[in-house]
Formats: structure tokens, sequence, C-alpha cells
């Protein structure tokens, strides 16, 4: 039986840390808009990104910034680390490939930029004369470590806006509509549709290859497009 697992392949080579005696309000306005993915814990800073431009930011060249390998014993004794820093390449990745984030749950996105994806339909537009609804197919994400082996895990879903971008309730569709929403959202969301999205959208991320490639610093994550499967 085919799960909705992928296996990572292949993480970033190496991070670094230094210590760093700032708030997360704080680091996260010095590295706005620059390329750098990081976590702040106990005056400790990890970060997947270019050193020098961390250094610039911190008006500091002489700040000691500390390489260490992500070998299997890091990514297991550190895993808390790791997975900040996965959410966060993972987002930007996301965002950057035409997906829009849900305002409550932080980690379900929806596509906003493709109508459709080969003979799938991404983004239905259920607008009627009084006001405007666009029902978007999407997932939520997720990462697991199991043994010493990392998985990101995609569970397909659909998420309902007022304008292509700002996420609405499904009962502020208009009656005729819910029922049309009801119908094939819920009533026909069969798990053979599920299973066909979750294929879709992984297609859609590795983008003509086998791989999902998400490009950083010190090298690459690459997840595996392949699903795991159980007996």
């Amino acid at each position: 039986m085919k799960t909705n697992l992928l296996k990572i392949t292949k993480l970033p080579s190496a991070l670094y840390t230094l210590e760093l005696n700032l708030t997360y309000p704080e680091v996260i306005q010095l590295f706005k808009s620059k390329p750098i993915y990081f976590h702040l814990h106990r005056n400790k800073l990890y970060f997947v990104g270019n050193p020098e431009l961390v250094k610039v930011a911190l008006g500091n060249e002489d700040v000691e910034i500390d390489k260490i390998e992500t070998d299997s014993a890091f990514v297991m004794n550190n895993w808390g680390v790791i997975l900040v820093l996965l959410y966060k390449i993972l987002r930007f990745f996301l965002y950057k490939h035409g997906f829009g984030f849900h305002a409550r749950f932080k980690n379900r996105v929806f596509m906003v930029r493709d109508k459709r994806y080969g003979p799938e339909t991404l983004i239905y537009d259920y607008s009627d004369g009084a006001s405007s609804a666009f029902v978007h197919e999407g997932f939520n994400f997720f990462f697991r470590l199991y043994g010493q082996e990392v998985f990101l895990g995609l569970d397909p879903c659909v998420v309902i806006t007022r304008d292509g971008k700002n996420h609405m309730r499904v009962k502020d569709l208009s009656p005729s509509k819910y029922k049309e929403y009801k119908k094939w959202f819920i009533d026909k969301r069969y798990n053979s549709t599920t299973r066909r999205m979750f294929n879709t959208f992984v297609s859609y991320l590795c983008d003509g290859s086998t791989k999902v490639i998400i490009p950083v610093f010190s090298g690459q994550v690459e997840i595996d497009g392949g699903a795991i499967e159980i007996e």
C-alpha cells in the first residue's frame, strides 16, 4: 500500500552556528529578504545560508561562525533544529512555486498561480452573481524522522478563498455553490481523488525530474518523487 510519505534522500551538507544574544524578532528583522534559513535556540543561532551574508547583516566581520556537518548522528541528536530549518526551506520553495499559505494553519498551502496542471484543475471558480469565491487544490505538509531517515508527508486538501488569495469559510458560500461544493469536494472526494492529487502535486514539485530538488547555500535538499510503500 502506498503512503503519503516521500523520502528525503539528501540534506544540506552543512549548517552554521554562532552565539547570538538577540531575540527572535530582532533576528527576523536582520535577515529579512535574505536567503538565510535560521533557528534561534538558547542564544545560539543555527542557519543554512552564506556566512558572509550573516556577518554583513550583523555588522561584524570578525564574528566567529562554526560549520557543522549534517551527518545522521547530528540530525538524530538535533532533530528539533533540523525540523525548523526544513520547514523554512520548504515554505520558501512552495511560495516561489505559486502556492499561498493558509492564514490559520501554517503548514497548509494551496495553489494560487496556476489554474491547471496537465489534465487537473487546481483552481475552481465558485463565484455567483453576488460574490466571488474560489476553491483551490492544496495540501498539508509535515516532516517525520523514522529511525535515521527523514520523510516529507503531503495530505491533499482544498481551500476556499474570497479573492484567489484570502481564506473564507465554507458556510460563506452561496447556498447553491455550497451544495455544489459539498457534492464534489465532500461527498465525492474519494480516496482515488486524494491519491490523484497527491501524485499531481508531487509531479508539479518535481518539475520534470524524479525528485524534488531545493537548492540552498550548502548543497540542496533532495526528496524522492516516489511514495513510500508498506505491506
